[in-house]
């Protein structure tokens, strides 16, 4: 809950920025009106978007926001060009936000896969780390803690790949968000610590350093243990000092100087510093009121602690009843501050009824999330009320036995009956207390288990990502450095072979294996780039037969009888010609390797959208039930052919994010036939 207070706080503080930024349009009252009649004037699409973006910016928050933004998304998707690329970015970022911000998580899942449109550039890269902020914390609202990490461990990957540091920033938030949702505060303060250190070093983005100190310090106030709240007070008190959130701010600065108070009036209370305590609460109970909910109700319940430090209970208790409509903090929170309020009272019938609230408010909290830790809870209850209570208890019947040794015989009757009833009160009150144990015991154990299981998988996962790189790395610099001085030095042996045939021979040997080595490597390696979606294409228009020309030139000399069968020598298409070109020298390949005598026939033919492509072979075949298995990596039919059993593999891959297909005819018997189709143009490439 507290976390969902946090997300509330960050986009109250965004909405007052994005509010400051605009504060020149609402001077104008006829802005709005001047904006639509120029856009109803514009002649071209880049205007439209400059103007449509600008009434979106001066309806912020309203439903007319989420009109124009629609509008500006549709508009973009007939464009293509870098401008309509970073509008729409802006246009799906921002509707992400506007759901989130009205709590409609599915819209804001769906909206965020449409990022997937947008062209990843230096210029949206930050747009792309907010959407799938927004995306992450969808998940996790929604109570699926292991996608929310999974997509947060994701997103890191992709921060350091586009080596942005804002979105490095966007993914400790995120990691930060989950512990605390599992209740793993130290985690979390780790987690936010990192992203407010790099945000300082950039020595910029004051209010979103102020975000993840606020983040920070809310851990503090569910246990104090779990951080020393004085070094991220002194980082807040700095911000404010440097003037990186100025005064000029108006509104914005107000709310995070009363935060700030709140938060050091809260340490100075629980530290025992009764000076500082004295001094915030001075400042803090003259602040002027803000418009800001969350930074009222985190000020009233400081205040409301320090009243109780200093045994001022009506005072507390006055302070705590406002907090009974709010959500700052938890409700069992809230139930049981009270009830000690009102025990120090001597209220004990308020007393016992708020602590019984507060164990039925934190046993229905546990239902609906996973929660790490009851144990402090638990001795609060069991340990610390029962004792008092019963101290209290047991001095009440001693004053009452002298009193009601001197009355008629009823009163006696009537003390004795009430006596009674207190006694199978404690009873029934230690025996729920007692079964509320062994539950939360149990319940901590199996928290704790699955916590242990969550972490291992985390490091398993992050240790697999590291021995991939290493294994990749190594392959790359160890082996195909010496392999290319074989390559070649055999190359050199076969020139200045002369005569020598036998020698010859053997330089043509060392040469092929090495080739074909090599061919095994650069394979591997291929599939490592396309697995780690570092293959880029560039899309250009290119010649088919040029292409398939290119091809087919190592094997004009061979026996094999090559034959083109097109309807036309010049096929333009659309494509990356040197991923395409690779995929018909890998079916070539296998087509000549296999193919001792017969012919490799190509039929091309085109329809309105597509081209399809047959490349038919008279070699020894495959066999019907293996002919789907031929594409899955390192599967060969015959382990005595040589071969690694990667190059059709890597034709699949490279074909689909070419929006193409490639399958084996599985009606032709003569040999193999393998059947390729791709888009003449590219509709949504895979980059």
């Amino acid at each position: 809950m507290t976390r969902t207070l946090l997300k509330l706080a960050r986009v109250a503080l965004l909405a007052a920025m994005a509010l400051l930024s605009v504060s020149a349009y609402a001077v104008d009252s006829t802005l709005e009106t001047r904006t639509k009649e120029s856009l109803q004037k514009a002649e071209n699409d880049r205007e439209k978007m400059r103007l449509i973006g600008k009434l979106s910016d001066i309806n912020f928050g309203l439903p007319a926001e989420l009109i124009y933004l629609k509008q500006l998304y549709s508009l973009t998707s007939r464009n293509k060009d870098n401008y309509s690329n970073t509008y729409k970015a802006m246009a799906i970022s921002h509707i992400c936000r506007y759901y989130f911000n009205i709590n409609k998580l599915d819209s804001v899942i769906a909206w965020a896969q449409k990022f997937d449109e947008v062209q990843l550039k230096p210029e949206v890269y930050s747009r792309y780390f907010d959407t799938k902020y927004y995306q992450s914390s969808a998940h996790l609202e929604k109570g699926n803690t292991e996608k929310a990490l999974g997509a947060a461990l994701d997103l890191q990957k992709d921060a350091q790949r586009l080596h942005s540091e804002d979105g490095e920033v966007t993914c400790y938030e995120l990691l930060g968000d989950v512990f605390m949702k599992t209740k793993v505060l130290t985690q979390a303060i780790d987690a936010y610590s990192c992203g407010y250190n790099i945000l300082k070093k950039q020595s910029r983005r004051p209010t979103y350093r102020f975000q993840l100190l606020t983040q920070i310090l809310e851990c503090y106030t569910e246990d104090s243990s779990c951080c020393d709240a004085s070094i991220y007070l002194k980082e807040m008190q700095s911000i404010f000092q440097k003037g990186e959130i100025a005064k000029s701010s108006g509104a914005l600065y107000e709310r995070c100087l009363k935060l700030f108070y709140a938060y050091s009036l809260l340490h100075s209370v629980n530290s025992g510093d009764k000076a500082n305590a004295n001094y915030f609460f001075t400042i803090l109970s003259k602040s002027a009121t803000v418009d800001d909910w969350f930074v009222e109700d985190r000020s009233t319940r400081s205040i409301a602690e320090y009243y109780t430090s200093c045994s001022r209970y009506n005072d507390a208790l006055k302070s705590i009843s406002k907090l009974d409509s709010s959500s700052v903090d938890p409700l069992y929170s809230l139930l049981y501050a009270k009830g000690q309020v009102l025990e120090h009272l001597k209220r004990y019938k308020e007393a016992t009824t708020n602590y019984y609230l507060a164990y039925d408010t934190l046993q229905s909290e546990y239902n609906k999330s996973i929660l790490s830790d009851f144990s402090q809870f638990q001795d609060i209850c069991h340990e610390q009320y029962v004792e008092r209570l019963h101290k209290e208890y047991m001095a009440e019947r001693q004053r009452n036995n002298i009193i009601y040794t001197s009355v008629f015989l009823v009163v006696a009757l009537i003390m004795l009956a009430l006596f009674g009833y207190h006694v199978r009160r404690s009873s029934i009150l230690g025996h729920h207390l007692s079964l509320s144990e062994k539950r939360l015991r149990a319940d901590e154990t199996e928290l704790l288990q699955r916590q242990s299981v969550l972490r291992e998988a985390l490091e398993k996962h992050m240790q697999n990502g590291r021995m991939k790189s290493t294994f990749l790395s190594n392959m790359s610099h160890e082996i195909r450095t010496p392999l290319n001085a074989i390559v070649g030095f055999s190359n050199l042996l076969v020139e200045n072979a002369g005569e020598n045939a036998e020698l010859r021979d053997y330089a043509n040997i060392i040469r092929a294996n090495s080739d074909s080595l090599m061919v095994l490597i650069n394979n591997i390696l291929s599939l490592g780039r396309i697995d780690s979606n570092r293959v880029m294409l560039s899309w250009q228009s290119a010649n088919l037969m040029d292409i398939i020309a290119a091809a087919l030139a190592p094997y004009q000399n061979s026996k094999v009888k090559t034959i083109i069968d097109s309807p036309s020598n010049d096929i333009e298409i659309v494509t990356d010609a040197l991923r395409l070109g690779k995929v018909f020298e890998n079916v070539y390949s296998n087509a000549f390797k296999f193919t001792k005598e017969g012919h490799v026939k190509t039929t091309i033919t085109l329809d309105a959208l597509n081209v399809n492509i047959r490349i038919e072979d008279t070699g020894i075949g495959v066999p019907n039930d293996k002919k789907e298995l031929i594409f899955e990596r390192f599967e060969k039919v015959d382990t005595f052919n040589p071969g690694s059993g990667l190059g059709l593999s890597i034709c699949r891959e490279l074909l689909k994010r070419m929006n193409g297909t490639i399958c084996c005819d599985k009606d032709y018997t003569d040999g193999l036939a393998i059947i390729i189709q791709f888009p003449k143009e590219p509709h949504k490439p895979h980059e």
